[in-house]
């Protein structure tokens, strides 16, 4: 995957200051109207915003109070500052549990234009596609009209054509190849009785083989202080088992998941993961992994 990256990076790159240069002739009119930005204010500015969105500060005290924001791939626009920051921590924060990073910026006078890489997983509904929790890392660029010290507009290129294309991707279903890596899982278990066969229901993972809406079917009942020491069985969608053990301490409902073997994509999956409680009734599986 990191090589296709590299590619769309690179295409980006080449194509960056002439993209630059065309949205400067359409961004004269306005500035015309607005106080003139050297190349080097521009850049300030934007440079400050980007810390403040990468640092979880107010970085809506960069926008403009008729800032526009449109992304290509979504119909319509987004007007104004609080609209403007709805809209961004939805998508990072909501939808996807992400951030961007910036790899390369170029500044003009009241323009400048940023490559980025969007990186994260897939944890809310977007463009119709339920969380998924698969991991996403799109390269994507945004063009920014700067003036008076504000961003009066940003314009988002090829950010939710890349995040659908990988959100719908289907899962490989290679075997030949061993697949490892740290499990994020999360399991709701508002259907729990305590008692032997009781169920908790998968609601986000990152591992394709373990999807949203698997079903953790656990062999034995709880212990009198309401833990567990029993064997499981993970049913998913897809129709392949896989095996394993969990011991939870009753009273802090902390613990350890052992998992080993199974049928199908997960015939030979291991994993030794932490149990920690959510927000009720929720918990959390976390853990290295490997199959």
């Amino acid at each position: 995957m990191h090589a296709n990256v590299g590619k769309a990076i690179f295409g980006l790159g080449l194509g960056l200051m002439v993209m630059l240069g065309t949205i400067a002739t359409l961004a004269s009119v306005n500035a015309q109207e607005e106080s003139p930005m050297t190349a080097a204010e521009t850049r300030a500015t934007v440079e400050a915003y980007a810390a403040a969105l990468l640092g979880g500060r107010a970085y809506e005290t960069y926008f403009a109070d008729d800032v526009v924001v449109t992304m290509t791939g979504a119909p319509g626009e987004i007007t104004g500052p609080a609209a403007a920051k709805a809209a961004i921590d939805a998508l990072h924060h909501e939808q996807f549990d992400a951030k961007p990073e910036l790899t390369n910026l170029v500044a003009g006078e009241g323009t400048a234009a940023a490559e980025l890489m969007f990186v994260g997983a897939h944890t809310g509904e977007f463009a119709g596609v339920a969380a998924t929790g698969k991991e996403v890392e799109v390269p994507y660029s945004v063009f920014y009209e700067v003036a008076d010290g504000k961003i009066t507009a940003l314009r988002i290129y090829a950010l939710a054509e890349g995040l659908v294309q990988q959100i719908q991707a289907a899962p490989s279903l290679s075997r030949g190849a061993s697949r490892s890596g740290t499990l994020h899982l999360t399991k709701e278990c508002s259907e729990y009785t305590g008692e032997a066969g009781s169920f908790c229901t998968v609601t986000s993972s990152n591992v394709d083989a373990i999807p949203i809406g698997s079903v953790i079917v656990y062999a034995e009942a709880d212990t009198a202080d309401g833990g567990s020491d029993t064997d499981l069985v993970i049913n998913t969608p897809n129709g392949d088992t896989a095996y394993g053990h969990v011991d939870l301490d009753g009273p802090t409902q902390t613990g350890t998941v052992t998992l080993s073997g199974g049928t199908g994509q997960l015939a030979n999956f291991a994993a030794d993961l932490v149990v920690a409680p959510l927000a009720a009734p929720s918990y959390s599986w976390d853990g290295p992994y490997s199959y």
